[in-house]
């Protein structure tokens, strides 16, 4: 087995700290952000002294590696991209802090994801169709690492799916961005070009997530055991307790709780040093 440490900066000192800890036989560079400690053994202590110098770690099979998945699953919002979308659609019309607020007490699970998103969509009626589609174009913006991440799983064959509880009209937009061609999402009804305050289609929740996992498993011919799902918030819970392989990426405490995995200080490809690509 080996220990995973990632971060923004690591030093010598923590390393040789980490390795003693977990009786680790040497230390391998990866990168400049990421280091390896081989043969090593399971220690409580190493997540926490991780967290408190802000590293993060991974305690993994010294075989693991990216090809052994089929399919991954991300989350958008906060996942993919460093923002919001329905805080933006919310700053158009200056209303951002009041639905903010209902944002994150929604990914923090304090409030189910359905009654949280139709009071929101109630609030943003009457956006037109026009400023949706100039928020897509310049205020989304990828989170640092994605196009690494989303070349690698695309070079090994992987699947990749977005299945999110965003918008259309910008899950289109980063879908495009990172090549992805298959993507999962609620649907805004418009009327008469401007927001209803409705969905035009049923929600997808964190239900309808795991749901779609069961399905696309189905169709693919594989098991959950080959399924890496990516998410930040209360809404991924669901979809992370179908999928063999989990990662919280940034994310609030009820999600790293589930997770196989976190990420809280690194970038995405971040998992790409805890499931190494084959040359």
């Amino acid at each position: 087995m080996r220990w995973v440490i990632q971060g923004e900066e690591i030093f010598t000192q923590d390393l040789k700290t980490l390795a003693k800890l977990g009786k680790a036989q040497s230390i391998h560079r990866v990168t400049d952000t990421a280091f390896l400690l081989l043969d090593a053994q399971p220690a409580d202590e190493i997540p926490a002294y991780c967290y408190e110098k802000q590293l993060d770690c991974a305690f993994i099979p010294e075989e693991e590696s990216l090809a052994r998945f089929k399919l991954a699953i991300f989350d958008m919002d906060s996942t993919l991209i460093k923002n919001e979308c329905i805080d933006e659609m919310a700053d158009a019309i200056g209303i951002k802090p009041l639905i903010s607020k209902l944002t994150e007490r929604s990914m923090r699970g304090e409030i189910p994801f359905s009654e949280s998103l139709l009071a929101r969509l109630q609030a943003l009626a009457g956006i037109d169709e026009i400023t949706l589609q100039k928020i897509a174009t310049t205020k989304i913006h990828l989170v640092s690492g994605a196009e690494k991440l989303i070349h690698a799983l695309h070079y090994h064959k992987i699947e990749t799916v977005i299945i999110t509880g965003g918008f259309h009209q910008f899950v289109q937009h980063v879908a495009n961005k990172l090549h992805i061609n298959k993507f999962i999402c609620n649907e805004l009804e418009l009327i008469d070009n401007k927001l209803s305050g409705n969905l035009a289609a049923p929600l997808i929740d964190g239900n309808a997530k795991a749901t779609h996992l069961v399905r696309l498993c189905s169709e693919l011919g594989i098991n959950s055991n080959d399924v890496l799902a990516i998410g930040d918030g209360a809404n991924d819970a669901e979809l992370f307790k179908k999928a063999g392989t989990s990662i919280a990426f940034h994310a609030k405490p009820i999600l790293r709780d589930i997770a196989t995995h976190r990420l809280d200080f690194v970038g995405i490809d971040g998992i790409l040093a805890i499931f190494p690509p084959t040359k």
